[in-house]
Formats: structure tokens, C-alpha cells, sequence
């Protein structure tokens, strides 16, 4: 069973399966903090009148207009393989494919932002990454997001240092 992950705004609930809480597989947890990363965003806004979203979003690049979210992109290849590429082969929670855009950690993070019309979606996949894969904020010794690394680290994770790209890079592009 590959389990429900899923945050309902509407309602503040935040539903996990015990498939998704239990598994040992960097993917699940991913799923997990993604959702997470949804629920602690309401609960930031009620309980500390703190509005990531909307910080997120001065950032980010993401514009509003005729009701619809976008944001420019640059594609430079595809994110090469790792565990997250490995697990989503037979996955419902799939990464895949895996394109690499210049600011994103997953490529997943934009195509389904814009689907869903939600950049918030692009937030919680950030901040999973952040905690979770730091590696994927690196890219030829450098960070892909750095504004949005230094915001994570600041604002979410403040305990947990930001992603050190100065090791060998495991995580460039390729074309």
C-alpha cells in the first residue's frame, strides 16, 4: 500500500496514513513533510500572524494575473539520478520526470504549482527538500535557491544550517 497523504486548507486537517508516517523510504517521508510543511503553514498564519505564503511569494518570482499563477522558468536538463528518482519509479507519489529548472529543487514543484494553480505547492516541496535532500538546493557548487534556502532556514528550520554546496556535486543537471 503506498498510503494518503493529503492537507485539506479548507478545514486546517492534515490526513497521513500510517503507510505514509511508517515508511523508511525517503520518498514517503518527503510526501509526509510536504504535507507537513501545508499544516504548519495555516498554523504560522493563526498562531503567529505570520503569512509564509505571501512572504514566499514576494520572493519567489510567482505573479498572479487574470487569476491564474505563473512564474518565469529556465529548464537546464534533468535533476541526475538519486534515491527520490530511484522511488518514484513505481510510485504514485512520483517525481517524475525529472527536469531541472534554474530555482527549483524539484521539477515536479512547477508543473504542479501551475496545474493546481497553487505555488504553495512549490513552498511545501522546499521546505521537505530543505529538511530532507539539502542536496537538491545544489548545483555546480552553488545554490539553485538561495533565496529560498535563506528563507527556509530562517523562517521554518532555524536549528538546521542551510544546504552546504561547497561538497563534490552529486546534483548537477544534465542535459
Amino acid at each position: 500500500d503506498v498510503g494518503v497523504a493529503a492537507f485539506v486548507p479548507e478545514f486546517g486537517v492534515l490526513a497521513i496514513s500510517r503507510e505514509i508516517v511508517e515508511s523508511p523510504h525517503l520518498l514517503a517521508q518527503v510526501v509526509f513533510l510536504h504535507e507537513l510543511a501545508h499544516s504548519a503553514t495555516r498554523a504560522a498564519l493563526l498562531f503567529h500572524h505570520k503569512d509564509w505564503r505571501a512572504e514566499f511569494l514576494k520572493f519567489s518570482g510567482w505573479k498572479k494575473k487574470d487569476g491564474k499563477w505563473s512564474v518565469t522558468v529556465k529548464e537546464i536538463g534533468t535533476h541526475p539520478a538519486d534515491e527520490l528518482t530511484r522511488l518514484s519509479q513505481e510510485s504514485s507519489f512520483s517525481l517524475l520526470p525529472d527536469k531541472a529548472y534554474v530555482g527549483f529543487v524539484f521539477g515536479k514543484s512547477y508543473e504542479q504549482s501551475v496545474a493546481r494553480n497553487d505555488p504553495a505547492e512549490e513552498m511545501a516541496d522546499a521546505i521537505a527538500a530543505f529538511r530532507l535532500t539539502p542536496e537538491r538546493f545544489c548545483s555546480h557548487g552553488k545554490l539553485v535557491a538561495p533565496k529560498k534556502a535563506n528563507w527556509i532556514h530562517k523562517e521554518v528550520f532555524p536549528k538546521i544550517p542551510s544546504p552546504d554546496c561547497s561538497k563534490p556535486d552529486q546534483n548537477t543537471p544534465s542535459k
